[in-house]
């Protein structure tokens, strides 16, 4: 067992970890360990990746990441159609995981792959170092700050009693990369939602390239039930890609699976020498799942103040407790309400949906874009939410 010491430990080499890593090692000279369970970066490929072109601005992305440019976002119901200028983009998952944690290599990060962290090590009650295993055995590493991006599974948050989740608020999303689509939309995202083809949930065509999408379907189980769904959701959405004319000549070339938590329950995400970002404290979108550009933000709030603590030499819970402000001034504070809105609206039928698709025309490009970076008001939902 080998004892080593750094100032920060990132447990997650997904966006928001390996984010957290890349934006430590540009702006300190702190020594940093980032573990990662898996055998490669980049694996697996779990989101759909599709953003608003803020992300590669805001993060400094390369244009290479993009599979295909974005120009509209098409809200559909069993037989209602809203199109809404959006300017975005759809990105290669791995390939984001993979530039990221090469950037943070580049400035001294040292990187440990098949790591997989088990326990927390503490001293009088509070974290100081993980134990984890990987291919010689198992080791410990200790710092002055660990930060948990494991996303879903919160391996140190929920030891560490920071996380308790209502397993009702679980989702789990499932997709294909096809090609030999018929799509009238190249340039589009398309979120639909019809309880005929994704009961308790919605489904998606996200171009990726000139008749070529990712298309999938994503569900709570608890919602599922109470709108009548039976047997596995899979079959839900082969039954989709089989009836839609865009899709049933489709060929799908990869297909990727993935879980999320949609919960608002998470109050604290730090404590003494600890932060949690990312899926870990359910960053993603309650409403239509977007995860990269939260959980990215989180890894930033978080990095700020790994480097803030550690030039005061003090990492207490209360100089953490920054991360958490941060979080809740520029992404939090909506939380609440679009869990409530996430919670009514995968319940509504068919008829709700269309009068939701249609309402949406009643919004102007200012509103819409008060919804994408979570500054809606209560009036935006008033007129496009069916009562």
């Amino acid at each position: 067992m080998e004892q080593r010491g750094y100032d920060v430990i990132i447990v997650g080499a997904g966006p928001a970890g390996a984010q957290c890593a890349r934006y430590l090692s540009e702006n300190s000279d702190y020594s940093i360990l980032l573990l990662d369970k898996t055998q490669e970066i980049g694996q697996p490929k779990k989101s759909t990746a599709g953003t608003v072109i803020e992300t590669m601005e805001k993060f400094n992305l390369p244009k290479k990441l993009i599979m295909q440019k974005i120009n509209s976002v098409i809200l559909e119901g069993p037989s209602q159609e809203t199109e809404v200028s959006v300017q975005g983009c759809v990105l290669e998952f791995g390939g984001l995981k993979k530039f990221l944690v090469r950037e943070a290599v580049h400035n001294g990060v040292k990187v440990e792959i098949g790591a997989t962290v088990s326990k927390p090590i503490l001293k009088k009650g509070e974290i100081v170092g993980v134990g984890y295993q990987d291919f010689e055995g198992i080791n410990t590493a200790k710092a002055k700050i660990i930060i948990d991006a494991t996303g879903p599974e919160a391996v140190l948050t929920t030891l560490l009693g920071l996380r308790k989740l209502n397993p009702k608020n679980h989702w789990i999303g499932m997709e294909f990369e096809m090609e030999n689509l018929n799509l009238k939309h190249n340039n589009s995202m398309l979120i639909k939602l019809d309880n005929d083809y994704a009961p308790g949930g919605y489904s998606w065509i996200f171009s990726a390239g000139r008749n070529y999408a990712k298309v999938g379907n994503c569900w709570n189980n608890e919602f599922f039930k109470k709108k009548g769904g039976k047997g596995p959701q899979l079959s839900y959405l082969k039954k989709w890609i089989k009836s839609d004319e865009r899709l049933k000549n489709g060929i799908p070339l990869e297909m990727h699976a993935g879980d999320a938590n949609f919960d608002s329950s998470i109050r604290k995400k730090s404590t003494s020498n600890f932060m949690a970002i990312g899926d870990t404290i359910c960053s993603i979108n309650p409403l239509f799942g977007e995860g990269i550009r939260p959980g990215m933000y989180s890894a930033i709030f978080a990095a700020e103040t790994a480097i803030e603590a550690l030039k005061k030499n003090n990492t207490s819970a209360k100089q953490l407790s920054n991360y958490d402000r941060k979080w809740q001034q520029n992404i939090g504070k909506n939380r609440k309400l679009m869990h409530s809105i996430s919670n009514r609206l995968y319940n509504f039928s068919n008829t709700k949906y269309d009068k939701l698709v249609k309402n949406f025309r009643k919004l102007d490009n200012v509103a819409i874009n008060r919804i994408i970076y979570y500054k809606f008001t209560l009036n935006d939902i008033r007129k496009v939410f069916p009562i």
